[in-house]
């Protein structure tokens, strides 16, 4: 009796008070042969071992679980879409034929992404199971593939108006590394300067980080000379700044 494994031949006669003589070696994988047990006394049967029996009878093959087989874990990542996996990366473990394995022992943290579960298989697919596995087993044949799955994490970009601003536009809930477009209008009588992370460039393409964050754009306000003239006085105002509230104009700068 092979025990699970395969042995040929599969029987062999034997003379009761002889020895046993050569017996054939069962092989079974993920496992190693310990010997062979005599089902009517349960002991260890050798070669050289002589026979006790009144009837036919069975030696039963013992084995010990492999402690080095193989099995395979596959991290899959959800695309910046939010649609769809594509694997990150893959690692070659082992384990003890037939223990269990803790698939929640298995997961990696990933910046910008949260792990959701993962599915004893045979085969590498990214794409998601309609539902996940607590544990699985180490396959005898070393076949076994665990594939985990991670979802991206969205974050909120909001938008301020600073100074001179009158609209600002991209705001809005983006996945982790989304390319993101981000614009402001500015008022008149001011230049744009920059946003609030010192990105120069009015209208940006910004990737969105493993956080929510705020920018402001801002903008300064124009300057400009003018010359008064009237009754052969000559007036000039430079630095003015004009201010488009109620129709008001103020000057600051230098008279001449």
């Amino acid at each position: 009796n092979p025990n699970g494994g395969t042995v040929s031949p599969t029987s062999k006669t034997v003379t009761n008070g002889e020895e046993f003589g050569t017996l054939p070696t069962p092989t079974r994988p993920g496992y190693t042969f310990d010997g062979w047990r005599a089902e009517w006394s349960w002991k260890i049967v050798t070669a050289d071992t002589k026979v006790d029996m009144s009837e036919d009878g069975e030696l039963i093959a013992q084995w010990t679980a492999n402690s080095a087989t193989k099995y395979v874990v596959n991290h899959y990542q959800m695309n910046v879409s939010g649609s769809g996996y594509t694997l990150k990366e893959t690692e070659n473990k082992t384990g003890t034929t037939a223990s269990s394995v803790t698939i929640a022992n298995l997961k990696k943290t990933y910046t910008g992404f949260t792990f959701e579960g993962g599915k004893g298989t045979t085969s590498a697919t990214a794409t998601k199971p309609s539902s996940f596995d607590t544990t699985t087993t180490v396959l005898a044949d070393g076949t076994r593939v665990i594939n985990l799955y991670y979802s991206r994490n969205k974050y909120t970009l909001s938008l301020s108006k600073g100074t001179g601003i009158s609209a600002v536009t991209g705001a809005g809930t983006y996945y982790y590394g989304q390319s993101v477009t981000i614009d402001a209008t500015v008022s008149n009588g001011y230049t744009w300067s920059k946003w609030s992370d010192n990105n120069t460039t009015k209208k940006a393409t910004m990737t969105m980080p493993a956080n929510s964050l705020t920018l402001t754009a801002n903008a300064t306000p124009n300057t400009y000379t003018i010359v008064f003239k009237g009754n052969g006085l000559r007036i000039a105002v430079s630095n003015l700044h004009t201010l488009c509230s109620e129709g008001s104009v103020h000057a600051v700068g230098s008279h001449a």
